[in-house]
C-alpha cells in the first residue's frame, strides 16, 4: 500500500500507485465463497465471500451475503448436468465486467443500465472449487463421477458402475454366467439351453469392459 504519513509526503509515483490501488479495492475479478442456501428451481445461491476485502488504511472488511447468484452448470437449451448444493459448500465466484441483470431477464445482447464494473452483484457461482484434503479423493486413472454411495468410472474401453455395495457390470457378468450353465432335466439327462452359448458370449464382453 502506498499511504502518506505523518512524517512524510507521497511522491507523484506512490501518489498515483496510492490512488490505482483505491480504485483496485473495488475491482472483482475472483474469489471463493461459501453457500449459504441454494434454490434449484431458480439455479441460484446465497454465498458468502470466504476472502475478507482489505482496504487501503489496512482494515479488513468482511464482504457481505450475496443473494441470488446464478450456479454456472454445464448447460444449454437441450442438456443440463447438475447437481444438488448444500449451505457449506465452497464455490468459486467470477464476476462479470459489466452489469448482467438485464441479461439475465432475456438472454440476448443487451445494454447495461448502469456504468457498474466487475460488480459484487455481478457473480456467476462455479461449484468447483474444495479447500486441500477436502470433498472424495479424485482418481489418478480414471474419469470419476461420484455421488455419495455411487459412482461411475470411465477408462479406455472399460467402465465401471458402483452401488452402494455391489458393482452393476459385474452382476450383469454373473447373470449371464449363470444363464449359460443353466441345465434342464429332460429324457436323455440335464441339458443345457440350446442358447447357452449366447449368454456365455454376453458374459465374456461384459467382462471385456469391465474395470
Amino acid at each position: 500500500m502506498y499511504l502518506k504519513t505523518e512524517n512524510s509526503t507521497p511522491t507523484f509515483i506512490e501518489a498515483i500507485n496510492a490512488l490505482i490501488d483505491n480504485v483496485m479495492v473495488n475491482v472483482h475479478t475472483s474469489i471463493p465463497a461459501i453457500v449459504q442456501s441454494y434454490n434449484p428451481t431458480k439455479k441460484t445461491v446465497d454465498v458468502i465471500p470466504a476472502i475478507k476485502k482489505i482496504a487501503i488504511t489496512g482494515e479488513d472488511i468482511e464482504l457481505p451475503v450475496l443473494s441470488d447468484i446464478p450456479v454456472a452448470y454445464y448447460q444449454t437449451n437441450k442438456f443440463l448436468f447438475s447437481f444438488p448444493l448444500e449451505a457449506g459448500d465452497t464455490v468459486q465466484l467470477i464476476f462479470n465486467e459489466r452489469s448482467i441483470d438485464k441479461w439475465r431477464k432475456s438472454g440476448e445482447i443487451e445494454t447495461p443500465d448502469d456504468y457498474r464494473k466487475f460488480d459484487l452483484s455481478d457473480a456467476v457461482a462455479y461449484p468447483t472449487l474444495k479447500i486441500n484434503g477436502s470433498g472424495y479423493e479424485a482418481n489418478a486413472n480414471n474419469v470419476l463421477l461420484k455421488y455419495q454411495n455411487t459412482e461411475i468410472q470411465l477408462s479406455n474401453g472399460r467402465l465401471k458402475l458402483q452401488g452402494q455395495s455391489d458393482e452393476l457390470i459385474d452382476l450383469c457378468q454373473q447373470l449371464a454366467t449363470a444363464c449359460s450353465q443353466i441345465l434342464t432335466n429332460t429324457q436323455m439327462g440335464p441339458q443345457a439351453p440350446i442358447n447357452a452359448s449366447t449368454f456365455s458370449s454376453i458374459a465374456n464382453k461384459l467382462g471385456n469392459i469391465k474395470l
